[in-house]
C-alpha cells in the first residue's frame, strides 16, 4: 500500500508582544499604531503620525523611529530581502524607505498614485514586492495595479522613481501575489493571471464575484497529490475537513468535476519548476477554487459545510513555504490545507484583528487593541493508508518494468487487438493503463498522439500503430474517457458519445507558460491572441505589440494570420471573432498601404470594411431608404466606422477610373457617398454635382460647390430639387437617375420644414414632441441644410448670383415655395446685393 503523512498542527511559544512595543510610546496617548509587518529581521509598524517604527525581531527592542509627511499611514509592506518597506497613506501617497539594515540616515522617498496613472483620487489597498525587491507593485481602489520601479544611480540619494499602470481593472484591487514571472491580481469581482516577462493576461474563471476576496500561489507538498483520491478527501473530512464538490459555485466554462487526469500544460510547467504550483481564489461561502498555471479552474473547494465556524475568506496569506492558506476576520483565524481541502487549525482571543504577517512558521497577530501576540506553527505526521492503484499480474508472471506506466498494456493493445485475449485484456484494464500513462514518464508523447500531429515534438514514437485505435469504436470510447482535450479543463468529465472520428480540439494550449514546438506561423497566432486576450483583460492599449508582430510580416502573411486568429477566436468562443480580427488589423493598418499593396490584399481590406460596418450599423442603415430600381440607398448614414480606410479605397479607385469598385462601396456603406460628392465638384461633374450635394446634406461641401462651381442655372437646379423633395416626398437615385418615392414620410429630410408649415397654416406654434423620434432622424446640422432659408442665403453669400438675380428667378416659383417659408432677412440681402 501507498502510504501518505497526514499532517497534524499546533500552536506553541505563544508570546504577548505588547508592552515591549508599546515601550516608546509611554509618553504619548496621541500616537497610535495603524498598521504593521514583519520581516526575518524587523517588525515595523506605521502611525497616524506619518512616522514608521522599527524593532528587532527576535528581541523586540526598539530601533528608530523613520519620520515622514505622510500623515496616518494606513499600508505598510517589507519587501522579500527586508531591506526596502513600502508605505502608503488614505489619500494615495506612496513612500518607499531603502536600505533599511544600512546606517546611514534613512527618509521616505515620495510618490503618488495621480502621476501618470491615471489614479488621481484612489488610494493603496495592497504592495506586492517582486523577485529582486527593485520593483513594487501597487494596487489601488479604482482597480489599477502600478509598477514603482526602484532604479539606484551612482552616488548617494539618487533614485529614480517611476510609477507606470500595468493592468486596469474595474474593481478596487483586493490581493497582488507573485510567483517566478507570474502576477495573480484579485479584484472584487475576478482574478487575473498575468506574466509579467511577456504581458499577458488571463482571467481565472468566469463567474463574478462581488466582495474582498482575495487569492494566492500554493505549492504542493512533494507527498500530497495535487488532485487528492477520495480517500484523502474522506480522511480530511473526518478529520475537520471539507468537500472538494462541483457546486453551484463551479465555473461555467473552466470547473467540473473530479478528475486524476494530469493537466496537459502541467508536464510541460514542471520542466519549468512549477509544476507543484496551483492557484486558490476566494469565493463566497467559504469556498476556494482551485486553478492551474494555465488559469484554468480545476475544481471548488467547500471548507464550511465540515466547519460550520469556519468564516467567510477575505484576503488568502500563505504559511509554511507557501503549503497553507491563512484567512482570519476580526476574531478568528484558520489555516487551510487547500490541497487536502481541510481545515488544520483554528484560533482567536487575540483581541480584535486587524493585521496578520507571517514569517516562515511564526504568526503575528496585531490587533486594535495596540497589541500584538507571537505564535509559532507546529507540525507533526503520522502515516495513513492511502488508496493504491491496483497492480494487476498476468497469469502470475512477473510484471514488466514498463507495465507499472503502462506501456505494456498500450503494446498489446495496439498491436494484438486482432486476438480475443489482448481484446479482453484491454476491455479490462484500458482506463486505469491510460491514466497511470498520461501521469507517468512517458504520458506526454502517448497523449500528444492522440491530440493531433501538429503539437507532436520529436520524441514522439514511431511504432504505436494509432490507426487501430480510431478504428476501433470500443477502443476510442474508453481513451476519450480518459484522455482529456483541450476543449475542456483537465478535471472535466464530459459524456462520450461514440463516434469515429476524434473529437474537435483547439489549436493550441492558451497557457501563459506553454511553448508547444508548432510553426511559426501557429506562434505568432498564438502571440497574436493572448495579445487580444490581454488587451480584454487589463483594458490596456495594445496596438504597438500588434505593430511589432506584424511589421515583421507582408500584407499577405499578415491576412493569412488574421484568417487563422479569427479561427483560433471561434475555437475559443469569442463573440464577434470576425469584428474583433478586423478591428485588431485596422488599428495597425496605415491608410498608405492601400496605394502599394497587392490586389488580394486590398479586396481582403474592402471587403472588411464593408462587413465590419454593415454588421454595427445594421440598424442605421435599415433605416434609410433604397432605390426601387438598383438597391442603391438614396441618402449617405450620418456615422462611419475607419472612415479613413473606406475614403482612401475610394480615393485608390476613383483615381484609377475603377468607377464600379466605388460603387459597390457606396452601394453596401452609403457615408461614402459624401466622397464621391467631392469628387464630383473637384471634377466639375455637373450632371451629378447637384443632386449628390443634394442627397449628401453636406454644409461644408454645398458651401465649397457654390464658391467654385455654381452659376445661376446650378442655382436653378438646386431649387427645383428641393421644391421636388418638398411637395412629392422624392428623392433622385444617385446611381440610375431615378426618380423615388419615399413610402415614410419621415424619411424626407425636408420633412421638419413640411411640418413648420403645417403648424404655421394652423397658426399654431411648433412644438415637436420629446417623444417623436423616427428612424430616419437626421443630426441637427443636416436638418439645418434641408432649409428655405439656409439654402438660399448661401446663394446670396456665395457670390455666384447677384441678389436680383436670385429675387427674378425665385418668382417662378412663386406658387411652390410655402407662404412665410422664407424670412425678410434673406429679402433684405437680395435688395442690398442689388443696391450695390
Amino acid at each position: 500500500m501507498i502510504m501518505d503523512a497526514l499532517k497534524h498542527y499546533g500552536l506553541s511559544q505563544r508570546a504577548d508582544l505588547s508592552q515591549a512595543i508599546n515601550l516608546p510610546l509611554r509618553n504619548t496617548r496621541r500616537i497610535k499604531f495603524t498598521c504593521c509587518d514583519v520581516s526575518t529581521k524587523h517588525i515595523i509598524f506605521g502611525a497616524n503620525s506619518g512616522s514608521l517604527y522599527v524593532y528587532d525581531r527576535l528581541t523586540v527592542n526598539f530601533q528608530s523611529i523613520i519620520p515622514s509627511q505622510l500623515g496616518t499611514i494606513s499600508a505598510v509592506c517589507v519587501s522579500r530581502n527586508g531591506k526596502q518597506v513600502a508605505v502608503a497613506n488614505q489619500r494615495g501617497a506612496i513612500g518607499v524607505v531603502l536600505e533599511l539594515d544600512s546606517s546611514a540616515t534613512k527618509e521616505i522617498l515620495l510618490t503618488e498614485l495621480g502621476d501618470g496613472t491615471g489614479s488621481k483620487g484612489a488610494f493603496v489597498t495592497c504592495f506586492c514586492w517582486g523577485d529582486e525587491d527593485r520593483e513594487l507593485y501597487v494596487g489601488d481602489s479604482k482597480g489599477i495595479v502600478s509598477l514603482l520601479q526602484l532604479s539606484m544611480f551612482m552616488g548617494r540619494n539618487i533614485l529614480n522613481i517611476t510609477l507606470n499602470p500595468v493592468l486596469l481593472l474595474d474593481q478596487q484591487i483586493v490581493q497582488i501575489d507573485r510567483f517566478s514571472q507570474l502576477l495573480l491580481v484579485s479584484t472584487h469581482s475576478k482574478c487575473v493571471l498575468c506574466n509579467t516577462e511577456r504581458e499577458e493576461f488571463k482571467q481565472i474563471g468566469n463567474r463574478p464575484r462581488d466582495g474582498p476576496y482575495g487569492a494566492a500561489f500554493i505549492v504542493a507538498s512533494t507527498t500530497t497529490p495535487l488532485t487528492p483520491s477520495p480517500a484523502t478527501l474522506s480522511n480530511g473530512t473526518s478529520d475537520g475537513g471539507a468537500n472538494a464538490t462541483d457546486d453551484d459555485d463551479d465555473d461555467n466554462d473552466n470547473t467540473s468535476t473530479q478528475s486524476t487526469t494530469a493537466s496537459p500544460a502541467a508536464s510541460h510547467v514542471v520542466q519549468h519548476n512549477l509544476g507543484d504550483v496551483r492557484i486558490f481564489c476566494a469565493r463566497p461561502g467559504s469556498r476556494l477554487w482551485e486553478a492551474d498555471l494555465d488559469g484554468n479552474v480545476l475544481r471548488t473547494h467547500q471548507l464550511r459545510s465540515g466547519n460550520p465556524a469556519v468564516i467567510a475568506f477575505k484576503r488568502l496569506q500563505t504559511v509554511s513555504e507557501r503549503r497553507l492558506l491563512l484567512v482570519h476576520d476580526e476574531r478568528q483565524i484558520f489555516l487551510i490545507d487547500p490541497i487536502a481541502s481541510r481545515v488544520v487549525l483554528g484560533f482567536g482571543d487575540v483581541g480584535q484583528i486587524e493585521r496578520v504577517a507571517v514569517v516562515g512558521e511564526e504568526i503575528y497577530v496585531f490587533s486594535g487593541e495596540q497589541q500584538l501576540f507571537a505564535v509559532r506553527l507546529e507540525m507533526e505526521q503520522r502515516q495513513v493508508r492511502m488508496r493504491a492503484a491496483v497492480e494487476k499480474q498476468d497469469n502470475g508472471k512477473k510484471s514488466s518494468p514498463f507495465k507499472e506506466n503502462g506501456v505494456y498494456i498500450l503494446d498489446h493493445l495496439f498491436n494484438n487487438n486482432n486476438s480475443n485475449g489482448g481484446k479482453d485484456a484491454a476491455d479490462v484494464t484500458l482506463k486505469e493503463a491510460l491514466a497511470s500513462v498520461v501521469r507517468g514518464k512517458y504520458g506526454r508523447n502517448i497523449r500528444q498522439m492522440f491530440l493531433g500531429y501538429d503539437q507532436i515534438g520529436p520524441e514522439r514514437p514511431k511504432t504505436l500503430n494509432v490507426s487501430k485505435v480510431y478504428n476501433n469504436e470500443e477502443n476510442y470510447n474508453n481513451i476519450a474517457r480518459v484522455l482529456p482535450t483541450d476543449e475542456a479543463s483537465p478535471a472535466e468529465e464530459e459524456e462520450v458519445v461514440p463516434r469515429r472520428n476524434p473529437p474537435p480540439r483547439k489549436m493550441f494550449s492558451m497557457s501563459l507558460l506553454s511553448d508547444y514546438q508548432i510553426s511559426e506561423d501557429d506562434k505568432t497566432v498564438r502571440n497574436l491572441y493572448l495579445v487580444y486576450r490581454s488587451s480584454t483583460i487589463s483594458n490596456l492599449n495594445f496596438s504597438d505589440r500588434y505593430a511589432k508582430i506584424f511589421d515583421t510580416y507582408d500584407t499577405n502573411t499578415i491576412v493569412g494570420l488574421l484568417q487563422k486568429l479569427e479561427a483560433v477566436m471561434e475555437e475559443n468562443n469569442e463573440d464577434q471573432s470576425r469584428l474583433k480580427v478586423i478591428r485588431i488589423y485596422f488599428d495597425y493598418l496605415k491608410v498608405e498601404l492601400i496605394w502599394e499593396i497587392d490586389h488580394d490584399s486590398r479586396t481582403y481590406i474592402k471587403q472588411s470594411f464593408i462587413e465590419y460596418n454593415q454588421t454595427l450599423l445594421d440598424g442605421e442603415l435599415n433605416a434609410l431608404p433604397k432605390c426601387e430600381a438598383c438597391g442603391h440607398y438614396l441618402r449617405p448614414n450620418t456615422t462611419c466606422h475607419y472612415t479613413e480606410i473606406g475614403t482612401t479605397l475610394v480615393q485608390y479607385f476613383w483615381s484609377r477610373q475603377e468607377y464600379a469598385q466605388c460603387f459597390e462601396l457606396v452601394q453596401q456603406i452609403p457615408y461614402l457617398w459624401l466622397t464621391i460628392a467631392r469628387f464630383y465638384v473637384q471634377d466639375r461633374r455637373q450632371d451629378k454635382a447637384i443632386q449628390c450635394l443634394w442627397n449628401a446634406g453636406d454644409v461644408e461641401l454645398l458651401e465649397r460647390a457654390a464658391t467654385e462651381m455654381f452659376t445661376p442655372t446650378h442655382w436653378r437646379q438646386l431649387l427645383d430639387l428641393m421644391l421636388t423633395c418638398y411637395n412629392s416626398n422624392s428623392l433622385m437615385c444617385l446611381n440610375c437617375d431615378k426618380l423615388c418615392t419615399l413610402a415614410v414620410a419621415e424619411c424626407n429630410p425636408m420633412w421638419q420644414q413640411q411640418q413648420q408649415q403645417r403648424s404655421a397654416d394652423n397658426n399654431c406654434a411648433m412644438t415637436q414632441p420629446s417623444s417623436t423620434k423616427t428612424s430616419c432622424s437626421s443630426s441637427g446640422k443636416v436638418r439645418h441644410f434641408y432649409s428655405w432659408n439656409y439654402v438660399l442665403n448661401v446663394a446670396v453669400e456665395s457670390g455666384t448670383i447677384s441678389g436680383k438675380a436670385l429675387l427674378a428667378l425665385l418668382r417662378g416659383y412663386d406658387e411652390y415655395i410655402p407662404k412665410g417659408a422664407i424670412e425678410t432677412g434673406f429679402f433684405l440681402k437680395c435688395l442690398l446685393d442689388g443696391a450695390e
